[in-house]
């Protein structure tokens, strides 16, 4: 499946969750370029510079109780796909270790729930 369906699979997921109480918040950490009519590249919707590297496509805050919030940052990718490009996993190791903080990659959307209970359990 395209990494597009899964996005768009995932966030409608993440949508459900959020009625349920599981997500507090979500955002989808969305970037591009485009160029100026002069030809100069412009990126937009990010806070990254040309050189910079690739955001993970969404940030989740996750209730885990008793007013505990766990942030997740998830990517989606194509099916077979299980890695992180190399600015994201520099990203991904940026975060490990920090106390509420969970990184994860899903090419499927039944690796949603899976990932959630990973984050909530952090408290």
């Amino acid at each position: 499946m395209l990494e597009k369906h899964i996005l768009n699979k995932t966030l409608k997921k993440l949508e459900g969750y959020k009625l349920g109480g599981v997500v507090l918040w979500y955002r989808r950490q969305h970037s591009c370029l485009l160029y100026a009519k002069n030809g100069t590249p412009v990126m937009v919707g990010g806070k990254k510079d040309l050189d910079d590297g690739k955001d993970l496509d969404i940030v989740v805050a996750v209730n885990c109780g008793n007013g505990k919030i766990s942030l997740l940052f998830i990517d989606t990718k194509r099916t077979g796909v299980n890695k992180f490009d190399y600015e994201q996993q520099v990203f991904a190791d940026s975060m490990e270790g920090k106390p509420m903080v969970l990184c994860g990659i899903i090419n499927d959307v039944k690796q949603l729930w899976p990932l959630l209970k990973r984050a909530r359990e952090l408290s």
